[in-house]
Formats: C-alpha cells, sequence, structure tokens
C-alpha cells in the first residue's frame, strides 16, 4: 500500500475548495434575491397602505362634512357618506391584496364597522370615541401588516 501522493490530496483540496465556492455562490445570490424582494414588497406595502391611510382620513372629513356642511334631510346625508366609503374600496382592495388571509377579515370588518359607525343618525359626532377606536385599530393592523414577510411564522405577528 503507497502513501497518498500530494498531487492526489491538492487535488481533492481544490475540488472541495470549488466545490463549496460554488455553493457560497448560489446561497449567496439566493440570500440576496430574497433581501431585494422582501424590500421591494415591504416598499409597496408602504406605499399602498399610506394611500389607504391617506384615503381613510380624507373620507372621514368629508363624512363629517356631508353630515354637518349643509343643510340637508338624514337620507341625503348618508347618500354621501356612503359614496365616500364607495370610493375608498378602491384603495382597500389594493391594500387588501397585501395582507395575510387574517389580516383581510379583520381589515374587512373594522372597514364595516367604521362605516357604520360614521353614518349612523345624527353624524359621526354621536360616535366619536368608537371612530377613534376604530381608526387606530386600523392603522395597527396595517402597521402589523407591514411587518409580516412572507418567510416568517404568522404566529409571531397575531399572537396578540
Amino acid at each position: 500500500m503507497s502513501a497518498p501522493c500530494i498531487s492526489d490530496f491538492s487535488l481533492t483540496q481544490a475540488i472541495v475548495g470549488g466545490l463549496f465556492a460554488l455553493l457560497g455562490a448560489f446561497f449567496g445570490a439566493a440570500l440576496t434575491r430574497r433581501s431585494e424582494y422582501e424590500k421591494w414588497l415591504r416598499q409597496e406595502k408602504s406605499n399602498t397602505f399610506g394611500e389607504f391611510l391617506r384615503e381613510l382620513h380624507d373620507i372621514r372629513r368629508s363624512v363629517s362634512d356631508a353630515y354637518y356642511g349643509q343643510e340637508a334631510d338624514e337620507i341625503t346625508k348618508s347618500i354621501k357618506s356612503d359614496e365616500g366609503f364607495a370610493r375608498l374600496q378602491r384603495s382597500a382592495g389594493i391594500a387588501r391584496l397585501y395582507m395575510s388571509d387574517k389580516g383581510r377579515t379583520n381589515f374587512s370588518k373594522l372597514l364595516n364597522d367604521l362605516r357604520e359607525n360614521c353614518t349612523v343618525q345624527g353624524g359621526p359626532a354621536n360616535r366619536a370615541i368608537q371612530i377613534d377606536t376604530l381608526m387606530e385599530e386600523i392603522q395597527f393592523l396595517l402597521e402589523r401588516e407591514l411587518n409580516l414577510l412572507p418567510w416568517k411564522p404568522r404566529w409571531l405577528f397575531w399572537s396578540t
């Protein structure tokens, strides 16, 4: 039995080293791709949720204007308020695309509750505390969804 030749040992080292270099490059590229995707996704969510929140605050103001800015009967005021919430559905639909299943369900419920509280008889001033609470809950939900990444376990975000 002869001792291994130095050239055989060097060749093995070169092959192993090359293999690890290829694996490192592959995993590095995969992690970079995932990191770039997460960055893009977070930016898109931020833009979409920000636009929705701006429109939501504008709608809330227009609902108050509809109820208290002009003399009209209760039905006309309610119709004008509903028109504002109908316009909001476009942004809400786009925002829902970036949410988890549980987030979509909670989001829809919160928006429906907000609409009901804003269009009650007598106007939104009768439900100011409930409306403020719902606005805060919507904000909190969107912040939680913004931090939700596709590869992270969902229970980390929905435990509360």
